[in-house]
């Protein structure tokens, strides 16, 4: 019986083990079960990301498509006013339009300009109603050709460069100078005291002035764009120094070689700087003197500063150069720019005195200037007139070519020159 129950109870025992290891397995398998569960869960979270993104991914696309389809909307917009231009152009061919460049309109002008010559040589120019007419009489050169003469002269000369222009409808012309203007501030709710405002006044008379060239006849007769161009910069020539004379160094005279013109070297209203006693020589300049030429212009009379000189003193600047205690103040340009003073640009004219001169020339003389040439005054008359005079004798015909104007300081405060010593 004992035994009986034993093997009964082994049986229990076998059967609950059995159980047991069945909960273990089931217990295994549910845990297995949740983790796949929880890896199913991640996937379908990182592919409802993954779809979100496509999503969006496909929003920006359809942006992209929008602003595409514009686009080429307006490419073809553009292929079709690239068209019509291509068509304009076709039909400005096939009416012999051209297309013109600077280049292009130079050739232009200096053609007509070859016939002009031509027609004035042979006789067959219109006359002038304003000019008196027989052998005295003169022609207007056409307004393309005088703008070019003119367009030319500002690379030979220096007051049209730098000068403040001023056209002239007739042969007067009268300008208003301003010389101060008192400024100050107002308490809140008091009145505006008037203040006196010192102004001068400028008069321009327009002074006829030519320049005479003479020709072989055939030259004229024969006048080519090429010849045309280089008569032109003859004449900006002729015409450009006659203007730096009047600018610079007519000294009044009513005559044929200063037109009552005052130039700023010989003009004793503006400031002047003198050099020290002894130094009668343009080679006794010092740096000292040169800085006194500057402050002897107020820095509010400096829009457009510019020292003029002759090149000849160009070496005795650079001779001065060794000396400076502060470095060298000229300094002079390898290149096309100009030279410098301590900043200032410089520019040289052959009308200034030399120092290749006689030393008994340069005593007691001006012969640098330094001021604001925004306060030269250049008043013109626009209007170039020509006429010719045939030589029978060297069978060459005399080219006189003429223009009308009037140079002459805005500011007096605005300018200085430098004298040698008398003495």
């Amino acid at each position: 019986m004992a035994n009986e129950e034993k093997e009964g109870l082994e049986k229990i025992g076998t059967a609950l083990d059995e159980i047991k290891d069945g909960i273990e397995a089931e217990r295994k398998e549910v845990k297995d079960l949740k983790d796949e569960l929880e890896k199913a869960q991640s996937e379908i979270e990182d592919f409802s990301e993954t779809v979100k993104s496509l999503e969006d991914e496909n929003a920006q696309l359809r942006e992209y498509s929008e602003d595409l389809k514009e686009k080429i909307e307006d490419v073809k917009e553009i292929g079709k006013s690239l068209q019509e231009i291509e068509t304009e152009i076709k039909d400005l061919k096939t009416k012999e339009f051209q297309i013109v460049t600077p280049d292009s309109l130079d050739k232009a002008i200096y053609k007509d300009a070859a016939k002009f010559f031509k027609d004035l040589r042979n006789g067959t120019l219109e006359k002038s109603v304003n000019e008196s007419t027989g052998s005295q009489g003169g022609y207007f050169i056409p307004t393309p050709i005088s703008d070019k003469i003119v367009d030319l002269s500002v690379n030979y000369g220096i007051a049209r460069k730098y000068a403040t222009i001023l056209p002239m409808k007739s042969y007067t012309l009268k300008v208003n100078t301003l010389d101060t203007v008192t400024s100050a501030f107002l308490d809140a709710g008091s009145s505006i005291t008037a203040r006196n405002i010192t102004a001068g006044q400028v008069t321009f008379t327009a002074k006829k002035a030519g320049t005479l060239i003479d020709f072989d006849s055939e030259w004229l007769e024969d006048t080519t764009p090429e010849i045309a161009e280089a008569i032109l910069r003859m004449v900006a020539k002729g015409l450009a120094r006659i203007e730096d004379h009047a600018a610079f160094i007519a000294d009044g005279d009513d005559d044929s070689t200063d037109g009552e013109h005052t130039g700023l070297l010989e003009n004793s209203d503006i400031g002047s700087v003198t050099l020290a006693d002894g130094s009668v020589y343009f080679s006794n300049v010092t740096w000292g003197k040169i800085g006194d030429l500057i402050d002897a212009v107020t820095a509010e009379n400096l829009e457009r500063p510019l020292f003029i000189m002759n090149r000849t003193m160009r070496s005795v600047l650079r001779n001065l150069n060794i000396t400076s205690e502060f470095g060298p103040p000229f300094k002079p340009s390898d290149t096309k720019d100009v030279d410098t003073i301590w900043g200032y640009p410089v520019e040289y004219s052959s009308l200034f005195p030399s120092t290749a001169s006689s030393d008994s020339d340069e005593v007691g003389k001006p012969f640098i200037v330094f001021g604001d040439m925004a306060s030269l005054g250049f008043a013109e008359r626009r209007e170039l007139t020509v006429k010719q005079d045939y030589k029978i004798s060297t069978d060459q015909v005399q080219v006189l070519t003429t223009e009308r104007f009037n140079i002459r300081p805005l500011n007096d405060n605005a300018f200085a020159r430098l004298i040698t010593a008398s003495s």
